[in-house]
């Protein structure tokens, strides 16, 4: 028969694995250990100290669930933080709503030009000076809204002796602070002689 060996090897190594088994256990057999000298000897206590010990415990678990539900509460606020915040968003999504507020801005910027603009063709000085001033305060450092703005305020002086005072301050400011432009300011200074 097949394999008549192999069954026989196995039976063999079976067996001296057992031999090599510890004979001994940890703990007697014999030994009865409720009558041993090693006994646990309970002490009594009083009424008061059991409550001190309870009213400890109490306190310990009361300061232990504390911890855990301060943990707890800062990890949910952590992630909710980092949810709601810039952090989980790209920073192709940051860029493309910088340049989106950037072009509102621009468009609000052109459209109070141009009506300021269309206020001057029709001599209309106050609500030009109104819409340039808007324009102006979107963009302050651009040349162009506080040259058409001092030009404004100089033909309301011109037409209506009106702001003659704050047109040329204007002109000092607008010199001070572009001196590089100053060669178109002509009709700006012809229109404050008097």
């Amino acid at each position: 028969m097949a394999g008549e060996g192999f069954t026989q090897l196995m039976n063999s190594i079976i067996r001296s694995n057992k031999t090599m088994l510890r004979k001994k256990s940890f703990f007697d057999k014999d030994k009865n250990y409720r009558t041993e000298k090693g006994k646990l000897e309970s002490k009594k206590i009083s009424v008061e100290e059991k409550e001190f010990i309870r009213k400890k415990i109490s306190e310990d678990r009361k300061k232990e669930n504390l911890k855990i539900l301060g943990v707890i509460s800062l990890i949910i606020i952590s992630v909710y933080l980092f949810i709601n915040s810039d952090f989980g968003k790209s920073t192709n999504e940051n860029n493309m709503t910088i340049q989106n507020i950037e072009k509102n801005k621009f468009k609000k910027y052109k459209g109070y030009m141009n009506l300021g603009d269309k206020m001057i063709l029709k001599q209309n000085w106050k609500s030009a000076i109104n819409y340039y001033n808007q324009a102006n305060s979107i963009y302050p450092e651009k040349y162009t809204g506080n040259y058409k703005l001092t030009l404004a305020y100089s033909y309301n002086c011109k037409h209506n002796d009106l702001d003659c005072e704050k047109s040329e301050l204007l002109l000092e400011r607008l010199i001070d602070s572009f001196p590089n432009s100053v060669g178109g300011l002509g009709t700006i200074y012809v229109n404050l002689e008097k």
